[in-house]
């Protein structure tokens, strides 16, 4: 075994080193702005450079994210390095915090290890890491919240509990989507921790205040400028937005964008969170070029996607059989990340866009690294055979997720799209 394998530190270094330099080579491409960055981030951004502040709080609400996005324009220029340096910088801590995850809940370096790995090439993490859009943002304070959870369920230390705090509070004030992440973490600590029934609410009546604390605070301007009052109607709005407007108006606003051509090959995707379970290609950008195209494609790679749904099947077997509160911990936290869209498109479709299932992924990755890790111990080639077909399923891919010109017949290949 290689010598930074064997010295953790050296293996996390590298993974970190790695991450970064694989998501930053040619991050100029495209060096067109596209979709979120285009259309809501980049703008926002820029008025909050301007002085005007956030002239943008519905589209996304994201106080924190669009901050950040303003600062990283500041530093590095508005230019595609500017934008989008910061995700690069995020996702190559989201792998790290993904193996620390792993390490925390199973006391294994060699599942941690492979989470790391998967992660790495997982192709829709990929995109959202090369993008200026808050999505891998909020997948990071997730993940370090679920740490600290996980911490507050294994020794109720007060420490843990205003660290996990305060992670879900930042990650609720770059999407208010995090609100599943702290539902799922109050839940865990109710029913999974260790301590007394009153030791477990205390963690989580805290969890909870500290979250909703940052959360204002994320929204102080707001109350210096309309008060209260302000503040009830912004949320109001928000929820107008994208309960109402949104589905109500997306196709027809989406069809008089470059979108328009390719939105009925994909808005059922957008409708329907049941058709995610196909692995959803959605294009972010598209230019054709003589004989060539150019794109960015939103997709997850097949060799881990459709494994980790089969892990996720077999893990509520052994949950129900072995009731290990690992599995179970893993299980509920990453169906707060896809169930509650699913049975809300039930109800009502909506408009619920596929990248949703991030943050459930490294989750999910963590659990399809603990049941490969038998695999491991039995059949190492047959281990060591999927990881290369993992890298190699990436590899191919790799082309139509970071605009490099393809043929439109290797395109139709990967993609089934014309």
């Amino acid at each position: 075994m290689p010598n930074f394998i064997k010295s953790e530190k050296l293996f996390l270094i590298f993974l970190f080193a790695f991450n970064f330099l694989f998501r930053l080579f040619r991050i100029q491409a495209p060096a067109e702005s596209f979709l979120n960055e285009k259309y809501y981030i980049l703008p926002a951004a820029r008025d909050i450079l301007l002085g005007f502040g956030d002239t943008k709080p519905i589209t996304p609400p994201s106080p924190l994210g669009k901050l950040l996005f303003a600062s990283s324009i500041k530093l590095f220029g508005d230019n595609p390095f500017g934008w989008r340096i910061l995700p690069v910088l995020f996702t190559a801590a989201l792998v790290i915090l993904t193996y620390f995850l792993a390490k925390e809940i199973f006391k294994n370096r060699a599942i941690a290890t492979t989470a790391g790995i998967l992660l790495t090439f997982e192709a829709a993490l990929f995109v959202h890491s090369r993008s200026a859009d808050p999505e891998v943002f909020l997948v990071t304070f997730i993940i370090l919240s679920m740490i600290f959870v996980w911490k507050v369920c294994s020794e109720n230390k007060l420490i843990w509990t205003v660290s996990a705090g305060v992670s879900s509070g930042l990650a609720l004030t770059i999407k208010p989507q995090a609100s599943l992440a702290i539902v799922a973490g109050l839940v865990t600590i109710l029913f999974l921790a260790k301590e007394k029934l009153r030791s477990r609410i205390l963690s989580t009546f805290l969890i909870l205040i500290i979250s909703s604390f940052i959360y204002l605070i994320a929204y102080l301007p707001v109350f210096q400028k309309s008060g209260i009052s302000g503040y009830i109607l912004l949320h109001q709005n928000i929820k107008q937005y994208h309960t109402q407007y949104w589905p109500e108006n997306y196709y027809k606003v989406m069809s008089q964008s470059e979108y328009g051509p390719r939105l009925p090959q994909f808005n059922q995707y957008l409708r329907y969170p049941i058709t995610w379970l196909k692995n959803p290609k959605i294009l972010y950008f598209e230019k054709g070029i003589d004989s060539k195209k150019r794109l960015v494609l939103f997709t997850f790679n097949p060799m881990i996607f459709f494994p980790a749904i089969g892990a996720f099947l077999f893990g509520l077997v052994l949950a129900i059989n072995r009731r290990d509160l690992r599995i179970v911990f893993l299980l509920l936290t990453a169906s707060f990340f896809y169930f509650p869209y699913l049975f809300s498109s039930l109800y009502k479709p909506l408009t619920y866009p596929p990248y949703y299932l991030l943050s459930s992924f490294p989750l999910l990755i963590i659990l399809l690294s603990y049941l490969l890790d038998f695999v491991r111990k039995k059949a190492r080639f047959i281990f060591i055979v999927y990881l290369v077909l993992v890298v190699v399923t990436f590899a191919a891919y790799y082309p139509l997720l970071a605009a490099l010109p393809v043929t439109y017949d290797y395109f139709h290949f990967l993609t089934g799209l014309k």
